[in-house]
This record gives C-alpha cells, structure tokens and sequence, in this order.
C-alpha cells in the first residue's frame, strides 16, 4: 500500500466530559467504528537541531514555523508503524487575516443597522410630537371645536404622517376617559388601550416604548393625552433586514476565508524569502570577512619584524582578534542554520526508560510504581 507523504490536516479540539463522550461515542456507533488506532495513546518525539533553533522559533511566534517530529498510535516496537511528520504552521495569519475581515463586516453591518434603527425611532417620535401637537377634541375646553385635523391632508404634511397608525386616549384631571382612539384597528382593544394608558399616566413617564408602541403623554387644555404610534411595521423591517443579513454574512464568510487564506500565502511567502536571505547573507558575509581579517593579520606581523611591537600594533591586533573572533561566530550561527537535521535509527522503548527513570527514587519514596 502506498504511503501518502504530502497531506493536508484539519483539526477541532474539544474538551469533553466522560459523560459527554459517551453520548458522542453512541451516536457516531451506527455509522463509524474504531479502526487500527482508535483506542491508542498518541506519542510524540519531536527532534531539534544541537541548539535547539526549531524551539526558539517556535516561542518567538513567527508568523512561519516548522516542526520534525516522529508519532506513534500506541507502544512502539520494531514492527509497528511508526510516522515522520514535518509540520508547517502559517494557520494564524488565516485565523487573523479571517477576524479582522469578520470583526469589519460585523461591525460595518451594526453600524449600518443601528444607524437605520435609530432613523427610522427618531422619525417615528417626529410623527408621533405632531399628532399630539395638532391633537384636539371637539367641545373640549379650551378647545375651538375643530375636528380631528390629522384625519384631513394639510398641505406641506409628510405623506408619512397620514399612513402612519395613531392611538390615543385622553383623560380628564379627574381620571375620566374623554375619548379613546383605537384607528379602527382591531389588534388593540379600547379597554387595553385605556389599561396602558392609565399605567403610563400613573407611572409619570414622558414619552417611551410599551408593547411595540411609541407613546407620548402630554398635558393638553384641560385633560392628559396619551397618544401611541404603532412600531411593529418598523420593528418587523428591521428584523427582516437583520436576518437577511445574517444569511448573507454568514455566506460571505466562505469567500472571506478562501480571501484569508490567499492573503496569508502572500504574507508567508516574502516572509520565508526574507528568512532564506537572511541566512544566506549571514553565510556570505562570514566567508567574504574571513579574507581581508587574515590579510590584516599578516600585515601585522610583518610590521612587527620591521618595526618591532610598540602599542599602535597591540591595539590593531586586538581588535583584528576581535573580529577574526566575531566572524567564527557567524560562520557557527550560519552552519547551525543551514544544518540539515541528522537522522538516525532511535529507539523509543529506550528513550522513555531513560526519561522515567529520573522519577523512579520519587515514586519509591511515595510507594508508587512506574511501569514503561
């Protein structure tokens, strides 16, 4: 069979109760069953270079790393197989590159929806101030005797304003109901209207929202009025344009993760061939210093034989050592670099024996048993 070298691997992690697990493990039992390694312990050996660069890399956080590791789906022996994984890591920059175009679009999204809510309230209470300015009930005092005007077109009158709906109940100082106006409508009742009309008075709030109605109190010429402008037209748009946006948001999430991940192979790409220069400048310029520090060296020692040491020579040699010092350094940090990890036959039963072993005094102290 062959063994496939090159793949792609997708992980979800979830931290899961006992109970939890056996929930899962009944419901998956009819369609999927262990294979080979379904009921093994995962072990790992990751490998490293002698001075450890893929650990310090890996704590840096780059934006690239790589890992070399052996794995193993339970106890190792001479016949079991035994996997070597090179592992490369850019899956942050997606995850990054995927937050921040989400976090825009979600905030893009509740700006514009806020915005149009808050329109949409702020002309809704517009609608509802002049009603209750123009409101009038004929044979009231105060007033001139002039029919409901909001029921006639005025010239220069929003259209709006006409196709809104309008409830209103007006109260006597007394507490007696002059007139209730339900707009012929038959959700609302004239005994529910007057109950929230008489709550509202009672409660001595200006203006608010109770039951999907904007309602206004005002101390008109002799009575209290409470006037309601009906919400639930402007309350169902604004849900059917969040939902809708939610379906189409969570649809553009598919392109914006496939967008995610082209960015992130054009970020990781100029990254990894900054990396590789980098490496290959440090090589270069080691073994181009070598030639003029060695040169240097031996100008110095003719200068001694002809003009023997005095202290202008000591400090040119000092320094020369200096460099001559520094640039073995980088050769080393080059060659380190650049060194391919050597592979060998490794022993694994070994290796764990050698790694329990430490612990051994400390379980026979606690009267534990290690067993490998």
């Amino acid at each position: 069979m062959a063994v496939q070298t090159v793949f792609k691997r997708y992980e979800l992690k979830y931290l899961l109760s006992e109970e939890q697990k056996g929930r899962i493990l009944a419901a998956m039992a009819p369609y999927m069953e262990p294979d080979a390694y379904g009921r093994s312990a995962v072990r790992s050996l990751y490998f490293d270079t002698d001075n450890y660069r893929l650990a310090r890399r890996s704590i840096e956080k780059p934006a690239y790393k790589e890992k070399l590791r052996i794995r193993s789906y339970g106890r190792a022996d001479a016949e079991s197989a035994v996997f070597v994984e090179l592992k490369k890591k850019y899956r942050k920059i997606v995850a990054a590159i995927l937050s921040v175009l989400v976090l825009l679009l979600f905030g893009t999204v509740c700006v514009i929806y806020l915005a149009s809510y808050m329109e949409m309230t702020n002309e809704n209470r517009r609608y509802l101030k002049q009603y209750v300015e123009a409101y009038t009930i004929p044979g009231a005092p105060g007033q001139d005797g002039r029919e409901e005007p909001l029921r006639e077109a005025r010239p220069g009158r929003p259209p709006m304003l006409e196709l809104s709906t309008f409830y209103s109940v007006a109260v006597s100082e007394s507490g007696e109901v002059l007139k209730t106006d339900t707009a012929d409508v038959s959700t609302i009742s004239e005994d529910a209207l007057t109950e929230l009309a008489a709550a509202i008075i009672k409660s001595g709030k200006e203006s608010g929202v109770e039951r999907n109605l904007i309602y206004q109190r005002a101390d008109k010429d002799g009575y209290i009025l409470v006037a309601f402008l009906d919400n639930t037209l402007m309350l169902e748009s604004a849900g059917t344009l969040l939902y809708y946006t939610l379906i189409f948001g969570g649809a553009a999430l598919v392109p914006l993760f496939f967008l995610a991940r082209c960015l992130a192979r054009r970020i990781v790409s100029p990254l990894e061939e900054s990396f590789q220069k980098q490496r290959r400048f440090v090589s270069d310029a080691g073994h181009e210093l070598k030639t003029p520090v060695a040169v240097v060296n031996a100008n110095i020692e003719l200068l001694s034989r002809e003009i023997g040491e005095n202290r202008w020579l000591s400090n040119i040699r000092y320094e020369n050592e200096r460099m001559s010092a520094l640039i073995i350094q980088l050769l080393e940090l080059a060659r380190a670099e650049n060194a391919a990890p050597k592979m060998e036959p490794v022993d694994l039963s070994r290796l764990t024996c050698g790694e329990a072993l430490p612990f051994e005094p400390a379980a026979y102290e606690n009267g534990l048993v290690l067993t490998s």
